[in-house]
């Protein structure tokens, strides 16, 4: 067999896009269910970006294969298939066991489209003020922040310290008691 050469390969036609119907939509979804954990607005969004891409040539059914989105959604939801409720919960317990803020979990469960009272429940089931402590110090002991700091400690470092902890999605006060943490391996 002959190999193409960079020219050819350039001036060869691109097979045209594949039609988004219903039964394509579905497998897609289901193809796409089998590599991650979803929940079922983060999956619609999923679906509505491959319609926009398999309808750039001709947008003629994209308004039809945004209604098959819906549609296939509800009977995976129906079915179990996608679960917002076990969705948020893994990731919940994903983010504790890595010591992860509450805050930054919420913030992610949101934007995967996870209703508020459900994030609110995971988070009232998986974090605790011990264990947002605990997620706190790994931060601040993995970026050496505060009292983990192996430079001189000044105001403005403390400063500085205090800004990355709130970027990490902590809260003021968890962030104080952070900087105010002493483990006591200062001793000499």
């Amino acid at each position: 067999m002959k190999a193409r050469s960079p020219v050819d390969a350039k001036t060869a036609r691109k097979k045209p896009a594949k039609k988004p119907t219903a039964r394509r939509l579905r497998n897609i979804a289901l193809y796409y269910l089998k590599r991650f954990p979803s929940s079922a607005s983060n999956l619609k969004a999923v679906l509505r970006r491959r319609v926009l891409r398999m309808t750039l040539e001709d947008p003629a059914p994209r308004a039809e294969a945004f209604g098959h989105i819906d549609t296939i959604v509800a009977d995976l939801v129906s079915q179990g298939a996608v679960n917002d409720l076990v969705f948020a919960r893994g990731k919940a317990y994903q983010a504790a066991a890595l010591k992860k803020p509450a805050r930054k979990t919420q913030m992610k469960l949101a934007a995967k489209g996870v209703a508020k009272d459900v994030i609110a429940q995971v988070m009232a089931e998986t974090t605790s003020e011990e264990s947002e402590f605990e997620a706190a110090l790994a931060i601040a002991r993995r970026r050496r922040l505060g009292p983990f700091r192996t430079t001189a400690r000044d105001r403005d470092t403390d400063r500085k310290d205090m800004g990355a902890l709130a970027r990490a999605g902590l809260s003021f006060d968890v962030a104080k008691k952070v900087m105010a943490y002493d483990d006591g391996s200062a001793e000499s």
